[in-house]
């Protein structure tokens, strides 16, 4: 069973969703958790939560698309806790639903800083701290089954997340012999808010129960992942248990597109 006592992990988009859970599972398995995202409010209700389960827990008012912002996400941590062991990067958004010739600079300006250059951020400054305090670390990377198949009016959004991938599988190569781990993981229909909006968003699919039965059609299992079946895998691929894995990436997603 998977142990993180004595360890320091940071989570991004930390305040709701993927993000949260994740946060409470690495806190029963003994993290000291740093929660970072731009939502004050949503923030300090998931530090509430946390704080039912540890102490050691913490949140910093972050937006990932600044790097001065990351940096200072860091910091704190390290002012916190004096240490980094382990970073869980699920800052992302998704964007509008439009055909690519309809998409605008602002729409691929406005995803793919969130989605790749907040990664990119992120990694930069962890990998950094590692390097520094001369230690072993692990990421992982939030991407999504778009970041392995085409989107259909969602462009941009798969091509951030491609991105995701070719930042994360070179990060394992070159960072590999200073014993820096870097994984992604990969969901596909995880019931959150974000899934609610893009349901809304998205006529084409019909709506309610009619849009979830369109969606779960390319799912093998014909239903929508739980945040906490993505949570369970970025905890995993964060342990000791996963040391001898880098530079992958784990699907959670039913059996999307497996046919």
């Amino acid at each position: 069973m998977s142990s993180f006592q004595g360890k320091v992990v940071m989570i991004t988009g930390g305040a709701s969703g993927i993000g949260r859970v994740a946060a409470l599972s690495f806190a029963r398995k003994g993290a000291k958790v740093v929660i970072a995202g731009r939502n004050a409010e949503e923030g300090n209700k998931a530090l509430d939560l946390l704080k039912e389960i540890t102490d050691e827990a913490a949140f910093v008012q972050s937006d990932v698309t600044r790097e001065s912002d990351v940096e200072n996400m860091i910091s704190e941590t390290i002012k916190k806790f004096g240490q980094l062991d382990a970073a869980f990067n699920n800052a992302g958004i998704e964007g509008p639903n439009k055909l690519l010739a309809d998409q605008t600079e602002a729409d691929f300006e406005t995803i793919v800083n969130v989605n790749l250059k907040g990664t990119f951020f992120c990694m930069k400054h962890q990998i950094s701290t590692f390097m520094e305090q001369g230690r072993a670390g692990a990421i992982v990377n939030n991407a999504s089954i778009a970041a392995h198949v085409g989107m259909p009016e969602g462009s941009i959004y798969a091509a951030s997340k491609h991105g995701v991938v070719g930042l994360t599988k070179t990060a394992a190569m070159e960072y590999g012999a200073h014993n820096i781990r870097a994984n992604v993981v990969s969901p596909a229909s995880i019931h959150t808010t974000m899934l609610d909006r893009y349901l809304e968003d998205n006529a084409t699919l019909g709506a309610g129960d009619e849009a979830v039965r369109s969606l779960t059609q390319k799912i093998s299992l014909r239903r929508l992942g739980a945040p906490e079946e993505v949570a369970d895998v970025a905890v995993w691929l964060c342990s000791d248990e996963a040391s001898f894995v880098t530079g992958e990436c784990i699907r959670v997603a039913g059996g999307h597109s497996s046919q």
